[in-house]
Formats: structure tokens, sequence, C-alpha cells
């Protein structure tokens, strides 16, 4: 019930053999699901495999291998085996005969030599708020190393508490004052926001364009072996909205809808309530150095993210929210810095700075020109 994938896998070397089990699940269930995986494996140790199973496991296992001599390069890696192994010449001329002959007990024994639940590495991807105090007891020493999206290990900062009397609201308050203001915001009839950066080696250039009161448009060009090429778009005229990618349109519909409206609203963030945002002040911690203000923040929907908003400029530092692709689900974190004022808007600012990551691929993107009020036309967005 935690999950609709739980697999295992064995790397059979002598010198950095391995036994891997994953499985994709909720925070919630994070804890429950890495304690069942453990006990499977403890009960491989003590509990034989039942005939079928094992039957099945060893026709799948022979198949594989007849299959396997119909190719010359697997041919070849047995041959590199046996040296490399210090294996018997005659081992793969045996080999099915020998598989034929294992029985549950040398599984038995094969577990107890190699698979060991209390010596296993647990590794866990996902919100430290919601999972971490409940994994330490699979520690031995009690403890929890922590790593960042790009592997390094670090320190994380503890929740501190705010000071008294401060709300939500208040925090939210202060980052519209810092972004310019409601004058500011209403003065902005149109803006287009040019940005270049890289992802995966390959260079890229974003361009945002909104038209007030709720057109927005935005597109991914890369420099593919010296020429550009659009690889994705999303378009919203006010009404219906679609998105492209490198040829495959399909419309926006759903929970992408919703979001892709709220980014059309010019205001939205002078009127949270139209989408049935609701936040709530939970703490504060050590964003890039600087003190900032934890706030989780909920849709209509129920979808939840976190902000944090730098304790004294007031401005957007960080935004983690989950986000959906084709593999599912995954973590997006999204890094703010270096704002500043848009010419001819009143004080309205953007950050110029933008670093994004969703557990796969980092996108750093840099603002190269800021255009507001110069009339976008109605055509880019349809």
């Amino acid at each position: 019930a935690w999950t609709y994938g739980a697999y295992s896998s064995i790397k059979d070397d002598e010198l950095c053999g391995s036994f891997s089990a994953t499985v994709k699940c909720r925070n919630v269930v994070s804890d429950s699901s890495v304690g069942a995986i453990l006990d499977e494996m403890n009960l491989m140790q003590t509990e034989k495999v039942q005939d079928t199973a094992l039957q099945n496991s060893i026709n799948y296992l022979s198949g594989s291998f007849s299959i396997g001599l119909e190719d010359p390069a697997k041919v070849a890696q047995f041959a590199i085996n046996i040296e490399k192994y210090h294996m018997p010449k005659d081992f793969y001329q045996n080999y099915l005969k020998t598989l034929s002959m294992v029985t549950a007990d040398d599984v038995v024994a094969m577990a107890k030599k190699y698979i060991h639940a209390d010596h296993a590495n647990v590794v866990v991807a996902g919100s430290k708020d919601e999972v971490a105090s409940k994994l330490a007891k699979f520690s031995a020493d009690g403890k929890i190393d922590y790593y960042d999206y790009t592997g390094k290990q670090y320190t994380p900062t503890e929740t501190k508490a705010v000071p008294a009397g401060l709300t939500a609201d208040a925090v939210y308050k202060k980052y519209i004052a810092a972004m310019g203001g409601e004058n500011a915001y209403n003065s902005i009839k149109d803006l287009k926001i040019v940005s270049a950066g890289s992802v995966q080696g390959m260079n890229i250039s974003i361009v945002e364009m909104k038209k007030a009161p709720n057109k927005w448009k935005q597109y991914i060009e890369a420099n593919m072996n010296g020429s550009k090429m659009i690889v994705q778009k999303q378009v919203y005229n006010g009404t219906k909205g679609y998105q492209d990618q490198m040829g495959h349109k399909a419309d926006i519909t759903g929970d992408d809808l919703q979001q892709v409206m709220e980014s059309a609203d010019f205001a939205s963030d002078l009127h949270p309530e139209k989408y049935g945002i609701v936040r709530t002040l939970k703490g504060m911690e050590v964003v890039n150095g600087a003190d900032a203000y934890v706030v989780e923040a909920v849709n209509k929907a129920g979808k939840k993210s976190t902000e944090y908003y730098d304790a004294a400029s007031g401005m957007l530092v960080r935004r983690i929210q989950t986000m959906k692709n084709e593999q599912g689900s995954v973590t997006q974190i999204s890094d703010y810095k270096d704002y500043r004022e848009v010419p001819g808007t009143g004080g309205y600012k953007v950050p110029y700075d933008v670093s994004e990551n969703d557990g796969g691929n980092t996108v750093n993107a840099k603002v190269e020109t800021v255009e507001a009020n110069k009339g976008i036309a109605d055509s880019e967005f349809e």
C-alpha cells in the first residue's frame, strides 16, 4: 500500500559486489518502507524461498544465459570473467547444470554470507523535516548524515523560533513592499525577461513574456551543434494554454493549468486568496549564510511549497516545491539572488540570478535583459 514498485538487485564482483533495494514512496511512509526492506533482508537469512519462486528464478536465469550466447560481446565477457576472477575454465560450460542444482538451502546460505541488513547503507531522498526524525532509529550511532542536491555533505541548520508576534502575513507584506509595493505591481502592462544559462553542459536561453491582465509565455531555446532550437514552450492566452516539447504539443489542463494561470497573473502576489493560498510561518533557517523566515504555502488543491524570505531584506530567496514530470514527482529547489529594479515600473524588482534543481538537473540562469511596458503584441500568446 506504500508503493507501486519495490525492487532489488545484485552486482556480482569479488572486489566491489553489492546488494541493493530501492522503493519510491511518500515521505510519511519512508521509515515504514525502510523497515520493511530491512525485514525482508533478514527474512532471507531465516526463511527458505518457496519452491515455485526458486524455480521461476532458475528458469529466468537459464533463459537469459541461453539468449546471451547469441551475443558475441556477451560470450567475450564470459571469457574475460574467467580470466579476471580465476574461475574454472569450464564454468560456463557447466553453468546451466550447476544452476539447476541450486536449492533453497543454498539461497539461505548465500543470504547469510552476503546480505546483512545491519550493515546496510540507508539512503533517503526527501524532505528532512518530514522524514529525518523517523530515520535515526536505523542508524547504528543514532546520527544522520545530510547531503544537498549536488551530493555535498552539509550540516542542516535547525529551524529557530521567530520573534514573538510575527506572522506569515507580516512576512509576506514585507516581501510585497520589498518588491516595490502595490503601485509598482500595478504599473506593469507587459514584461519580457531574457535569461542565459546552461544545463548538462548545453547553453540555453530562457524567454518569459507576460501581458496584463493574464497572458503568459515562456520558452527555452537551446544551442545544439551551432543551431538554435526551441526545446520547450508554454503559452497561455488568458483562457487556455498549451505546452510544446520538441514538437509534441498538448493542452495544459488540471493542476498544471491552475499553476499557469497564477503565473500569468501579474497581480497574483497581491491577492493570493484568489488562488486559495494560505501561508503559515514555520520558523527561521539560514539560507545562503543569512537568516530567512520559513513559510509553508498551501493552495486550494492542497499542494504545498516552502518559501524562504530573507529576514533583513524581505526578499524571496528560495522556494521548494514538488513538481510532476514523466518519471513521476520530483522536488524542485529554486534559489533567487541579485534582485534589481526594472526601469519604468516605479520600483518593481526581479531576481537576476536564478538556479533550479529538480533532483537530476541543475539550471543556472542569469538575466540578460528586462523590458517593461514596451507593448508586447497579443499574437505572441497564440
